[in-house]
C-alpha cells in the first residue's frame, strides 16, 4: 500500500448520494432544454426564461380584448407598466391562430399599436396572440394576452354617389376612376354592368373580401352631341350603383336644326346653314342632300362658315341635309311653305320709285263726255289705277355689297329705297342658351357710320379685330315689314406678328450665319498675315 493510501482512509460514495446528484443534473438539463424550446418558438426572444425566480419582474403586461369583422382588419393597442418607470420593450411571444400581424408602431413609452388581419375563416369565432413586455433596462419578459372576438356583419359596398366627366368630343375618349371598398364582414361578389357610352377597363366580374379595395376605371366615349346620363351597377347580393354624368361635344355644329327657306325676288327660296369647327385641327365635312349644295366643306381650327341653301321650286318642300365628319353626323331639316312660294312678287312690283300713271290719249273715245264730273263718269269708276300711290313700294330685301378698305375697315353699299329711309347695321353673334344649344342673335353696331345719298346707302365700319370672321346685315328700321338684307361675311387677315412663321426666320438666319462665317475667315487670314 502506498504512503497516500496509508495516510488517508478509503473514500466511498453512497448510492443515495449518486441518485440525488443524477436527479439534480437531469432537472437542470430539462430546465435548459425547455428554455431553448421556448426561444425557438419565438425567434425574436433571447435564450432566457419568460419568468425566472432569479430575476425580478421589471414590467407587467396589461391584457386586452377586442373584436373584428370576419376577414376584416383592426389596430389593437397593447400596453404594459414598468416597475421602475421608463421605456418598455415589447415582443410577440405567440402568433395568432386565425389571422396574422401585419405591422406595429410605437404609440408611447408604454404602448404599441399592432395591426391584426383576420383570415376570413368562417369556422373561427375567437382568436388570440401572446405578447411580452419588459423594461428597457433588461429583465425577463412578462406575458400578456390579446383576446379577439370574430364577428360577422353584413357586407356593404362603399362607392361614390356620382362620377362626372368633362365635355368630350364625339369619337374621343375621357377616363376617370374611383375606389370601391367592402366595409362589411362577408365576401361580396357579382358582376358590374354599365350603360353606353361608358365602358369598363377592368373585368366586369368582382369579388371583394371584408375590408378589400378595388380601383374601377371608366371610359367615356360619346357618340352624339349633348348631355349624357348613365349608371354603373354592382350586381350581387348587396347591390350598389354609381351615377355617370357627361357631355358629348360634336366635332362641328350645324345650325339651325330646322331650316325654313324664305322666298326671294329672283323667284327662288333661300336659307343659310352655319357650320362651326369645334376641334383643334382642320376638318372636312361631307354634305349629303338632294339640293344643289357642294359635296364637302373644309373648316379650319375654330372657323365658322355659312352655307347658302337654295331651291327654285314653287311647291311644298320637305327635305334634309346630312353633314358628316369622321364618326360624327348632324342632320338639318329643310322645309319651304307652298303658300309663301305662290305670293312671290312679280317683276312689275319690284320697283324703287313709284310708277307714274299712264297718260290719257289726246283724242278721247266717242263715248267719253268731257263735261261729266268724275262722280258721274262711268270711266272714272272703272279706272282702278287712275291715281298712283303717294309712297314708293318697298323692296322685299336689300341688296348689299361688301368692300374691304383695309385690314380693319370695310364698307357696305346698298340701294336705298328712298332718301328719307333710316337704316341700321347689325352684327351676328352665336350664343349658347340655357339648354346649351346655339342661338343666333343680331346686335346693332353703334360705331357704324351710315350715309344715305339719293338711292345709295353707304356704311363704314372700322376697328375690326384681326383674324376674325364678321357677319353683317342691313336693316331698314322705318319699315313695318322690317326689310333686311342677306347676311354678308368678311374675315379680316391676321395681324402683323401672326403672319410670321418659322419660315420667315430661315432666310435672315442663314444670311447672318454666312456673314459670321465669312467674317471669322477674314479675321483668321488677317491674323495669319
Amino acid at each position: 500500500m502506498s504512503s497516500i493510501s496509508k495516510s488517508f482512509p478509503a473514500f466511498r460514495v453512497p448510492p443515495s448520494a449518486l441518485r440525488i446528484v443524477s436527479a439534480g443534473v437531469f432537472a437542470l438539463s430539462a430546465h435548459f432544454i425547455r428554455a431553448d424550446l421556448n426561444s425557438e418558438a419565438t425567434p425574436k426572444l433571447k435564450k432566457k426564461d419568460i419568468l425566472s425566480a432569479s430575476h425580478p419582474i421589471t414590467a407587467v403586461a396589461a391584457p386586452v380584448s377586442t373584436e373584428v369583422n370576419r376577414g376584416g382588419k383592426i389596430v389593437i393597442r397593447i400596453q404594459g407598466i414598468a416597475s421602475g418607470g421608463g421605456q418598455l420593450e415589447f415582443r410577440l411571444l405567440q402568433k395568432p391562430l386565425h389571422g396574422r400581424i401585419l405591422n406595429s408602431k410605437p404609440a408611447g413609452m408604454n404602448s404599441l399599436d399592432v395591426t391584426y388581419v383576420h383570415s376570413g375563416d368562417s369556422a373561427s369565432d375567437h382568436d388570440f396572440f401572446i405578447f411580452g413586455v419588459r423594461s428597457a433596462a433588461g429583465g425577463p419578459f412578462s406575458p400578456g394576452q390579446a383576446k379577439i372576438t370574430i364577428t360577422s356583419s353584413p357586407g356593404h359596398l362603399l362607392v361614390p354617389e356620382a362620377l362626372t366627366f368633362p365635355s368630350t368630343l364625339t369619337g374621343q375618349t375621357a377616363s376617370d376612376s374611383f375606389v370601391v371598398v367592402n366595409e362589411g364582414g362577408e365576401v361580396l361578389n357579382g358582376k358590374i354592368t354599365i350603360s353606353e357610352p361608358w365602358h369598363l377597363v377592368e373585368p366586369a366580374a368582382y369579388q371583394l373580401s371584408p375590408g378589400e379595395k378595388r380601383k374601377i376605371t371608366v371610359l367615356f366615349t360619346p357618340k352624339n352631341h349633348g348631355p349624357c346620363e348613365g349608371r354603373l351597377i354592382f350586381e350581387g347580393a348587396k347591390p350598389a350603383f354609381v351615377n355617370l354624368l357627361g357631355e358629348g361635344l360634336g366635332s362641328f355644329l350645324a345650325s339651325p336644326a330646322k331650316l325654313v327657306l324664305a322666298p326671294t325676288l329672283d323667284g327662288k327660296r333661300r336659307g343659310v346653314v352655319s357650320l362651326q369647327n369645334n376641334t383643334t385641327e382642320p376638318i372636312v365635312i361631307e354634305v349629303e342632300s338632294n339640293l344643289d349644295l357642294p359635296k364637302s366643306v373644309t373648316l379650319q381650327f375654330g372657323e365658322t362658315k355659312e352655307l347658302t341653301v337654295e331651291d327654285s321650286g314653287i311647291g311644298l318642300l320637305t327635305s334634309h341635309i346630312t353633314f358628316k365628319a369622321s364618326a360624327y353626323a348632324r342632320r338639318v331639316e329643310v322645309v319651304a311653305n307652298e303658300a309663301a312660294a305662290r305670293i312671290l312678287p312679280t317683276p312689275a312690283l319690284v320697283v324703287i320709285s313709284p310708277t307714274p300713271a299712264p297718260v290719257a290719249p289726246s283724242t278721247p273715245p266717242v263715248s267719253y263726255t268731257p263735261q261729266a264730273t268724275p262722280e258721274s263718269s262711268p270711266i272714272a269708276e272703272e279706272e282702278p289705277h287712275a291715281s298712283p300711290p303717294s309712297t314708293s313700294v318697298p323692296l322685299l330685301f336689300i341688296s348689299v355689297r361688301l368692300v374691304p378698305l383695309s385690314n380693319s375697315r370695310i364698307k357696305l353699299e346698298w340701294s336705298a329705297d328712298a332718301p328719307i329711309s333710316h337704316y341700321t347695321i347689325e352684327q351676328r353673334y352665336l350664343l349658347l342658351d340655357e339648354e346649351k344649344k346655339i342661338k343666333v342673335q343680331w346686335v346693332p353696331v353703334p360705331s357704324a357710320k351710315i350715309t344715305v345719298s339719293g338711292s345709295q346707302g353707304v356704311a363704314l365700319i372700322e376697328d375690326l379685330d384681326a383674324d376674325t370672321a364678321f357677319t353683317f346685315r342691313i336693316v331698314q328700321t322705318d319699315s313695318d315689314a322690317r326689310i333686311t338684307s342677306l347676311p354678308v361675311t368678311h374675315r379680316t387677315p391676321p395681324g402683323f406678328f401672326h403672319r410670321f412663321t418659322w419660315r420667315s426666320f430661315i432666310f435672315p438666319l442663314g444670311v447672318l450665319s454666312l456673314g459670321l462665317i465669312l467674317w471669322k475667315r477674314w479675321r483668321a487670314r488677317i491674323s495669319a498675315d
